[in-house]
């Protein structure tokens, strides 16, 4: 997916904010945000094996799971990533200020 792409997709489909009826989880762990914690967010709302990871048009990115960490922790302190599943069946959005919320279509995902 180019980044244009990706931009339109987020624009369409990933608009406004997520419900916070999950409440939002701390990432950060002494100062840095934790790998462990955010690698158990994403996964607890995005199913599958790639991740589109959105600041903005020119910082956004679609990548495997595996490697959502290094892309948001590049993207992060430049202000609030979004994350969803390719097929936008579950969205994650993670504040600089170190909290992350998710939500997701009943798809079977906890």
């Amino acid at each position: 997916m180019t980044p244009r792409q990706i931009h339109t997709l987020m624009k369409r489909l990933f608009y406004g904010d997520i419900s916070l009826s999950d409440g939002y989880r701390h990432l950060f762990v002494d100062g840095e945000l934790d790998r462990g914690l955010v690698e158990h967010l994403i996964s607890s709302y995005i199913a599958g094996r790639d991740v589109i990871v959105y600041r903005d048009a020119r910082h956004c990115a679609c990548c495997p799971v595996e490697d959502a960490y290094d892309v948001i922790c590049g993207y992060l302190p430049h202000g609030r990533v979004k994350l969803a599943a390719t097929d936008f069946s579950g969205r994650v959005i993670i504040e600089s200020s170190g909290v992350g919320v998710g939500t997701c279509k009943d798809i079977g995902v906890s």
